[in-house]
Parts: structure tokens; sequence; C-alpha cells
């Protein structure tokens, strides 16, 4: 009667751990997941941008991060004062960049809105036509210092990526007074919460499935101005391309813009786990990808840190990320995209599932933990108790067969497989909470610690 009743308790708790794993969105990545396909151009419209990307000056770029740095506040945590007086900062400086522009008809294409989330940092989105196709660049206006009682300037991630999305804009307006037409909407997103599992990103994205909205291309530009440990380590100059985490249509097309209008190579790289808001719109189907300023172990050491500062920046490499971005806005924007039939899937690692659950659903996660915890435990009582069983049926009186010889060493492969080492079942859930649990709930009290630990002024000045 006992074995019957932990039978029945296993099976309760494996439905139980099924429902509150596939009743989450994250779900999802358990399979992979379709991402929409379109036929890129091929050929491109050197002649229209080459004025454009010449005159292209590094001061501009220096002077745009030097502005963000004097105005914002030394912080941008996403769930912080800060966090919600950056995003908003990022608003009025969209409005007044638009509202100045000479052109009725041009000022009329562009329209600014926030995207509120549950915390206090809202995303920014600035739209630039009404066309059923958009196009999107993108980039994270929050930072982060994972020691609380510092300040997190987070110039290079990711003031660099801002500036370049916003130098992007103003290069856009000039050639729409120039007598550029659209043939696609422009989108020019600045996310909240990308440091704590792209929070801001899913939830755009999640929101313009439910629209059903047609995203044909998404760029992130996450990092874009570090180069020192390339040239320390003797590699030249490069973009990093995540191959790992993209659509590899889109992909193609990226480097085909890379050679045709930059003046550095690309490399593939890889970023081994969720990283920055590309994924969030790959989540949902759409194509992404994701360049930053060198393959990813070479990339900026300082992030994160106080260290993250503006004297690590190489203008001239940023430089190299405008002429990419202005490229792939305008190319897309211009020629009509046709939708494909090719097959692409892309396929999320289990640390990715782990990793967004624990920093998005915490609760649920500590209870899927729990419940695993159990069914293990569970499974070990069963275990014994067959044991048990099975040493009572070797000394049954004559008369009543034993287990036979084939039986008994397939029940001892199931215990063994069970039981790799000679742990009680109270110690294994202790073992298992404590070295599962306890490290995620440190991770999470570190991405949700209080806001006043980082409002500490304007990069300390």
């Amino acid at each position: 009667m006992t074995q019957g009743k932990n039978i029945g308790l296993l099976v309760l708790l494996i439905l139980l751990f099924v429902a509150l794993l596939y009743t989450c969105e994250y779900s999802k990545l358990l399979s992979q997941i379709r991402v929409d396909t379109y036929a890129y151009p091929t050929s491109l419209h050197k002649d229209l941008l080459s004025n454009t990307l010449e005159n292209i000056k590094t001061t501009a770029l220096e002077t745009d991060i030097d502005q963000l740095i004097l105005d914002l506040p030394s912080d941008r945590y996403y769930n912080s004062d800060n966090g919600y007086k950056s995003s908003i900062y990022i608003e009025e400086y969209l409005k007044n960049l638009t509202n100045n522009i000479e052109s009725k008809p041009v000022r009329e294409l562009f329209r600014t809105e926030l995207f509120h989330h549950e915390w206090k940092q809202p995303s920014v989105i600035l739209r630039v036509g009404q066309f059923p196709q958009s196009i999107v660049l993108g980039c994270h206006v929050d930072s982060i210092n994972f020691k609380s009682t510092h300040n997190a300037p987070g110039v290079d991630d990711n003031l660099s990526g801002v500036v370049v999305v916003l130098q992007t804009v103003k290069h856009l307006t000039k050639l729409l007074e120039s007598g550029m037409n659209l043939k696609n909407t422009i989108e020019f997103h600045f996310y909240a919460a990308e440091e704590v599992g792209s929070a801001g990103s899913t939830e755009v994205f999640q929101n313009y499935r439910l629209e059903e909205r047609e995203i044909v291309a998404m760029l992130q530009q996450d990092m874009t101005g570090f180069i020192q440990k390339s040239l320390d380590q003797g590699e030249d100059e490069h973009f990093g391309l995540i191959r790992d985490y993209q659509s590899p249509t889109l992909s193609s097309f990226i480097k085909l813009i890379i050679e045709e209008y930059c003046h550095i190579p690309v490399l593939e790289t890889e970023c081994g786990k969720v990283c920055s808001d590309h994924i969030s719109a790959l989540m949902y189907g759409y194509p992404s990808v994701y360049v930053l300023e060198s393959k990813v172990e070479l990339s900026n050491p300082y992030i994160h840190s106080i260290h993250d500062t503006v004297e690590k920046i190489d203008f001239n490499h940023m430089r190299e990320h405008l002429r990419m971005t202005i490229a792939f806005v305008v190319e897309l924007a211009i020629t009509p995209i046709k939708r494909t039939e090719v097959v692409e899937k892309i396929s999320f690692r289990y640390i990715d599932l782990i990793i967004l659950m624990t920093v998005h659903h915490t609760r649920r996660f500590v209870y899927l933990v729990i419940v695993f915890a159990a069914i293990v435990c569970t499974l070990y009582i069963i275990s014994d108790d067959m044991a048990k069983s099975t040493n009572n049926a070797s000394s049954t009186p004559l008369g009543i067969d034993p287990m036979d010889e084939y039986d008994e060493m397939l029940l001892n492969e199931l215990r063994q497989s069970l039981m790799r080492q000679p742990i009680t079942a109270p110690t294994m859930a202790v073992g298992f909470m404590g070295g599962v649990v306890l490290p995620l709930l440190i991770t999470n009290a570190i991405a949700q610690r209080p806001a006043n630990a980082l409002s500490q002024g304007a990069n300390g000045k």
C-alpha cells in the first residue's frame, strides 16, 4: 500500500513540474523556434550613401557621448529613479531632435513613444514611417554594477551603442530631407533592463508578436567602442558577429553590408548563452543579429564596473559601427522586402532557460527546483522500498519463487542509476537546494538590489 502511495505521489509531482514549466512563456526555449525569413537585397545603393558615410566625423560621436555622460546619472539601473530619468532623457532628446526637422513632411514621419514595464525604467521607441514592414535598430539604456555600492557609468556598455543609434537617426533625417523615400518603417529601440536578462526587449517583442507586427530585420548595438584587448593580443581591428544566436540569412546580409561599406572585417564569435537584446527578437521568431566591438573573448573586460569609462573608447571604431548601422537601415528601408519559405530555426540552451526564469520568474523557478528535488527524493524512496522487497523475497519460505537473477540485475541497475553515492534522501534534498537554489537566489538578489544603492549622482562629478 505504501509503495502505491509513493508512486501516486511521484505521478502528481511530475504533473505539477510539467504544469509549472509549460505555463511559463520561456518553456518555448525547450524546442526549436522558427524564425521568419526574407529575401534581403543583394545589390546595394552605394551612390546614395557614399557622401553620407564619408562625412561621418568622430568629433560628433565624441560630443554626443560626452553630453550623455554629463547629462545622465552615473548609473541607469532599470528599477531605480535614475533608470527612469535616463529613459525620459532619451525620449526628450529624440523629440527635440525630430521636432527641429525643417521639412514638415519629413518631421511628420517621426513618432516617439514610451513602452512601459512593471519596473521603473521604460523602453523608448522612435518610429519613422507607417509601413507594414519594419526594420529595427536596437540598443539598451540601462547599466549595472555588480558591486552595488559603486556607480555604473556604463560608457561602452552601453552609451557607445546609444550614441551610434542616435547618430544613425541624425544622418537618416538628412537623407530624408534630401529626398530619400522609404518603403519600410524604421524603428529605433532604446531598451530598458537589458542587463537583467533582456527583460525590456522581451516584453517589446512579445507585444509585437501578439499584435502581429512584421519585423523584417533587427540589428543590436551593444558595446561598440573598445578594441584595446584585440590590439594587445595582436589581432587586427574587427567587428564581432554573434553566430550562436542569429538568423543565418540576416547574418549573410550584414556581412555584405560590412564588406561593402566598412573598412574593417567581421569575425564570427559566440556568446555561449543569451546575450543582449537580439535574443528577444529571436525568441518571438523575428530575424535578428548582434554585431559588437570585437570577438566576445576580446571585448571590454571593464563592463559592469566603475572602470567602464570614456577613456577606453576608440571613436574611430565607433565610426565603423555607425557606417554599418546607417547602411543597414537605409538599404532595408528603401527596398521592398519579400518573405521567403526558407526554414530557419533557432535552438536555445538549457542554461538560457535557467537564466531567464531565474531573473524573470524567480518564485516559479524556486517552486520548480523544490518539486524536482521532491521527485528525486520520491524516486529514492521507491527504489529503497523495492530493494527491501527484494531482500524479503530472497528469504521467502519454500514454495514461493524468489526474484530471478535477471530481474534482480535490472533492479540493481535502476538503484545504481538513482544512487551514485550512499546518501540519504534528506541529504540529497538539502544538497540540491543548497547547491542550486541558494546561488540562484543570490544572483536574483543582486539583480533586484535596492535602487538607492545605485543613486550616487551624475558620474561622480
